[in-house]
């Protein structure tokens, strides 16, 4: 005995969507990691986590460190093993917060046939409180393995330039000299750049730089390419960087390349080796050698086709356009579904009642649904800060949110569209999608591809199905629901990978979406003597449908309860937290910052902390929260040198006794400090106007610790202040803060700069008295 059509058909729609979705998030994951017997011309993970472990090693290497130098020198050791002849160029910069560095990018070069270049670009600097085994050692090593395949290649039209970049993290600061100074820039075509924002997943082509219908061309040359024009168009209005960004502005066409996923380990001790994912190297290496290769075999040249592309693929397979072609096509599709609603509208009495009453239970159910979403998503950003971070409840949450959305849309759609009929819903649901579709290809065209493309398959089936059965008409339509499922549920997995939390806010109305597309399988047929009629409801179903909707509401309410009740951060996904001991003069204090949250009680009773406060200064952690004064441990203040003082100018030399990473001048408020020099390098001052420890204070910084210490040279527009400040930063904290690490525990890492031990020394400008 088969099941009546009001059970069957929602159960076809439901399970043809989990399918699909399960096959576009095994789709959407990494390849597999190829072992060290790999062909000698193909990428090998397990070649490359060698020269990761070799080269980049396990511990945290900033610019300027002792632990970054013997990085650079195993990098350029390897290099020459390969048979390149890396080469360094050194530059000082200084970021927008008045830090400044001596920087060493490392070039090698593979030659080709002619002096034009296709540039390979990662940093080789970590951030103070990481290892950096995926930002950016993932890179590191993609690009030593993709150099090793590459010099197999005998015939290379062009020259492969690697660079190895320095001070990324302080700002793309290596970049920049690269950009400005190196005399390879002239020869570089295209850029391809390798970042990483977290510990596994894909590896994204997430930004272009140029015209990209001359790019979009060559995605199509990735064996497993995760990419689409509406994660260009997203990360262009985000405010992050990259060391593409540098080569972007420098009007350098390229290609910007990185994996997302676990981003409560990125920049913490725990982007380490072992957490770092095989398979998401893999898929690094895999992009960039097929990617270098595509360019050497079919340069990219100027009188390529200019203009923006819509690009996206289909579990694999790349498609694009012109951006130009977004609005025809838009057109077409609501075309084809106006046509096919006049033919429907000429077989099917007071079919426009029906349809009206159809659009307008979608338009419910997609409100609903949304609601849901932004509803359980708010629940659980009131447990964390910002749109960021990854949050221990979110598969809860996605789940509630999932139940939710199908128990809501079928009761909408079962309840308010009795005689409607599967034809006018059908045709009220494609209808939705073409106006978003046709609003979407005049405001964003990169995204226009989610509504356009499956509405064009829509609309020519539903013209070409018009004649038939009602049972051959509504599961026709699988064909473009499978289409929409998919690219919606790439898009939804690259939200969920870029923002974390907010791909749970998503889940509600890609849902109500989906519903539009599958509204057919939902109604009843019309009533016996109707045009496409069959038998009605079936009663003792109805009833079934009812008891499988009143247990899909209280699983829905039972995952957002246990949503609500489970802690932001755990073991899994835990929460940043770093912190800082703080010693000026004879008193101390302890600082936590708990990034995105609060600081968990325990932490706050082990430290005996008070109410939050604003970040003293910008290269230390934001602070949430400190003690009071409290007994100092002793350590070393930074030994200053006042070489000379004169209306106008304060020279110094600063040291710190504790080899202090960076080392700071900070002047007070009521001097003003237009300009200063540190060690030869001109700066503009950081102006600290909304600290709480140094209100209107100018600082200038250094990352250089030389054992004869930094100059630093004032340039003040009025007389000389009576005193200044000077500070020095190790990464590191006393063994008095124990109890604080320990409350702490595995659901907090440090992250950053991480934990800090921060010594300030005031330094008296009057003269000495004979």
């Amino acid at each position: 005995m088969s099941l009546p059509s009001i059970v069957r058909r929602p159960a076809v729609a439901l399970a043809v969507l989990a399918l699909t979705m399960g096959l576009v998030a095994w789709r959407f994951g990494p390849p597999s990691p190829r072992g060290d017997r790999a062909p000698p011309d193909r990428f090998s993970a397990a070649r490359a986590t060698a020269a990761l472990e070799t080269v980049v090693g396990t511990t945290p290497h900033p610019t300027g460190s002792a632990a970054h130098r013997a990085v650079r020198e195993r990098l350029e050791a390897h290099l020459r093993g390969l048979g390149l002849a890396p080469t360094r160029q050194r530059a000082a910069r200084c970021n927008r917060f008045a830090v400044c560095a001596d920087l060493i990018n490392v070039v090698a070069e593979l030659p080709g046939s002619s002096d034009r270049a296709i540039l390979l670009a990662t940093h080789y600097d970590s951030v103070p409180a990481s290892p950096g085994a995926a930002d950016d050692g993932a890179g590191v090593a993609a690009l030593l393995e993709v150099a090793r395949a590459l010099r197999r290649d005998v015939d290379r039209s062009r020259s492969v330039i690697l660079l190895f970049s320095d001070g990324e993290e302080l700002g793309l600061l290596g970049a920049r000299a690269f950009v400005d100074e190196h005399p390879a820039m002239d020869r570089v075509d295209v850029v391809l750049n390798l970042e990483a924002r977290g510990v596994r997943g894909p590896s994204m082509m997430f930004e272009t730089a140029g015209p990209s219908a001359r790019l979009a061309p060559y995605l199509r040359t990735l064996p497993r390419a995760v990419t689409s024009s509406l994660m260009d168009a997203v990360y262009q209005q985000l405010p992050n960087d990259t060391d593409f960004s540098v080569f972007r502005d420098a009007g350098k066409p390229g290609f910007n390349f990185a994996f997302l996923r676990g981003f409560s380990r990125y920049h913490t001790p725990e982007d380490d080796l072992a957490h770092l994912d095989r398979g998401s190297l893999q898929h690094h290496g895999d992009n960039v050698l097929t990617l270098t290769r595509a360019l050497l075999a079919a340069p990219l040249s100027p009188e390529d086709e200019a203009g923006d592309a819509v690009w996206f693929e289909l579990l694999g397979w790349l498609w694009w356009y012109p951006a130009t072609w977004a609005v025809p096509l838009a057109g077409l599709a609501a075309a084809l579904v106006l046509g096919a609603m006049a033919r429907a509208a000429s077989r099917e009495p007071r079919f426009f009642l029906r349809y009206s009453r159809g659009l307008g239970a979608l338009l419910a159910t997609s409100l609903l649904t949304l609601g849901l979403g932004v509803g359980v998503a708010l629940l659980l950003y009131a447990r964390v800060d910002g749109l960021a971070p990854e949050h221990a409840a979110a598969g809860f949450g996605a789940a509630g949110v999932v139940l939710g959305s199908v128990a809501v849309g079928a009761a909408v759609l079962r309840k308010t569209t009795g005689g409607c009929g599967p034809r006018a819903a059908t045709t009220a649901g494609w209808s939705l999608w073409a106006l978003f579709g046709a609003l979407s290809s005049t405001t964003l065209p990169a995204a226009s591809h989610l509504f356009v493309i499956p509405t064009l398959l829509a609309g020519a089936i539903a013209l070409a199905t018009t004649s038939c059965a009602a049972s051959t008409r509504i599961h026709a339509m699988l064909g473009p629901q499978v289409l929409a499922a998919i690219l919606w549920g790439e898009a939804l997995l690259g939200l969920r990978d870029v923002f974390n939390l907010a791909g749970v806010l998503a889940v509600g109305p890609m849902l109500g979406l989906w519903f539009a597309t599958s509204a057919g399988h939902w109604v009843e047929e019309m009533r016996r003597g109707a045009n496409d009629a069959e038998a009605t409801t079936d009663t003792g179903a109805s009833k079934g449908a009812r008891r499988l909707g009143f247990a899909a509401f209280t699983g829905t309410a039972a995952l957002v309860v246990a949503a609500a009740l489970q802690p932001a951060a755990d073991a899994a996904d835990p929460q940043r937290m770093s912190i800082a001991y703080y010693q000026a003069g004879d008193t101390a204090q302890w600082w936590v910052d708990a990034s995105f949250g609060a600081v968990p009680d325990s932490v706050r009773e082990a430290g005996k902390l008070g109410a939050p406060s604003a970040s003293p200064h910008p290269f230390l952690a934001f602070t949430r929260a400190a003690t009071g004064a409290t007994k100092t441990v002793g350590l070393s203040p930074p030994r200053v040198e006042v070489v000379a003082v004169d209306d106008t100018r304060v020279r110094l030399r600063a040291r710190s006794q504790r080899g202090a990473h960076l080392i700071a001048v900070m002047v007070p408020p009521s001097v003003p400090l237009p300009r200063a020099r540190v060690d030869g390098v001109d700066v503009q001052p950081f102006a600290l106007a909304d600290s709480p420890l140094f209100p209107g204070f100018r600082s200038v910084a250094s990352t250089s610790s030389p054992a004869d210490g930094v100059a630093f040279d004032l340039i003040l527009g009025a007389a000389p202040p009576t005193s200044l400040l000077v500070m020095d930063v190790t990464f590191d904290l006393p063994g008095s803060a124990a109890p604080l690490t320990s409350a702490r525990g595995a659901r907090g890492l440090p992250s950053q700069n991480g934990d800090a031990s921060v010594v300030v020394s005031r330094v008296s400008l009057e003269p000495k008295p004979d």
